[in-house]
């Protein structure tokens, strides 16, 4: 889906200060010669909290048992000793400009989209329908 002056989302729904795919899914790169193999692709969700605690994990700093990172550390996907990292809480965004949807959650392959006053849900399987054109609520 082009739009003009806008680059393309990639036929995903949405654009920028949106929260559909289109909007937040973005393309990140990685080079780390003798631990990152070239040409590597993952297609596992990263958020930007997550760059923290793989950082910390890539330079060997152990985060103190009494501090809890809002990030997971993704440096085995990127290593490829993982193909996917496990995460105890789902990804989070809240985006106040957005144009509807205003906040939504991804779990695995799940993503709910609400409005401000949480009155207006979404719900998406994004395995099964990427460009989110299927509302399963």
């Amino acid at each position: 889906m082009k739009t003009p002056g806008r680059g393309s989302t990639g036929g995903l729904r949405g654009r920028k200060r949106h929260l559909y795919e289109g909007g937040i899914r973005v393309p990140g790169l990685v080079r780390w010669p003798g631990r990152v193999t070239a040409g590597t692709v993952s297609a596992e969700p990263v958020i930007g909290s997550d760059f923290f605690a793989t950082l910390l994990a890539a330079a060997g700093v152990r985060v103190p048992k009494d501090r809890v990172l809002d990030g997971v550390n993704v440096l085995p996907v990127l290593t490829g000793t993982a193909t996917a990292v496990e995460r105890q809480r789902p990804l989070y965004w809240r985006l106040l400009m957005a144009p509807q949807m205003k906040s939504a959650l991804r779990d695995g392959d799940w993503k709910l989209l609400a409005d401000e006053r949480l009155e207006v849900f979404e719900l998406y399987n994004l395995r099964e329908d990427e460009r989110e054109t299927t509302d399963l609520r």
